[in-house]
């Protein structure tokens, strides 16, 4: 019984030996494959990436070609757009000295109209300025004519107060010599 339960002991040591390194084997290729696979994993990585690099270069190039083709275009497109500036410029410059010119003439002949007709409103209010004057002397000669008459009545109302006192004296004298 002890040999037959040794020999079982010793077949269950051998069984699990073998399943060691056959699991040990399998371990083995698998990490082989993990480390196959990492490598082509590498390998494909550098290749894409000297790919993206090599596609990027020629990205790069072909926007620099394309960004100087603008900028060219850009360039004589301002350049155009300058001489259309300049050429509106000119037009409306043109247009604004005519139109300035032709406000300084309307300006001008507005003024002269204005002065002309100022000066025979002045002329015509001198003129009734004039009259109103000649007027004017004529009431004060008039009112001076009419003040010396004024004082010559009261003088001679004076004279004829003082002479008809005199007189009413002269005719109680009369009266108390006839009486």
């Amino acid at each position: 019984l002890r040999k037959v339960a040794c020999a079982i002991k010793c077949q269950a040591l051998m069984r699990g030996k073998i399943a060691r390194k056959l699991t040990q084997g399998k371990r083995e290729q698998r990490a082989a494959a993990k480390i196959g696979a990492f490598g082509r994993r590498c390998i494909a990585r550098m290749r894409y990436t000297k790919t993206m690099r090599y596609c990027i270069r020629i990205q790069a190039r072909m926007r620099g070609i394309l960004g100087r083709i603008r900028a060219k275009e850009y360039r004589l497109f301002v350049k155009a757009a300058k001489i259309q500036a300049f050429y509106r410029m000119k037009v409306q410059s043109r247009f604004y000295s005519g139109l300035r010119a032709a406000i300084h003439r309307a300006q001008h002949r507005i003024r002269t109209r204005a002065a002309v007709s100022q000066m025979r409103r002045l002329r015509a209010q001198a003129q009734e300025v004039g009259a109103i004057v000649s007027k004017l002397q004529a009431a004060q000669d008039h009112n001076q004519h009419l003040s010396q008459e004024n004082d010559r009545l009261q003088s001679d109302i004076i004279q004829l107060r003082s002479h008809n006192v005199k007189l009413t004296k002269d005719v109680e004298a009369l009266k108390s010599k006839i009486e």
